[in-house]
């Protein structure tokens, strides 16, 4: 449910509640649907563009989650 959520808030230009849904998805199961919520995360940077400072800030909060 989180995962469908953070779709809908990213299609809507809710930015940031859709990258902190799926931060909080990972935490909660980070292997759930073959690691869904950070492969989501991945798709969701690219789509915004690795030069936005949201995404650097996002990618080091997954990259802390993960180690």
């Amino acid at each position: 449910a989180q995962h469908q959520l953070a779709a809908r808030d990213l299609l809507a230009g809710r930015t940031q509640e859709a990258l902190e849904r799926l931060l909080e998805a990972m935490q909660r199961d980070r292997g759930f649907g073959d690691e869904l919520a950070r492969r989501s995360l991945l798709k969701a940077f690219v789509l915004l563009g690795d030069e936005e400072e949201m995404v650097h800030r996002y990618r080091r909060r997954m990259m802390a989650l993960m180690h």
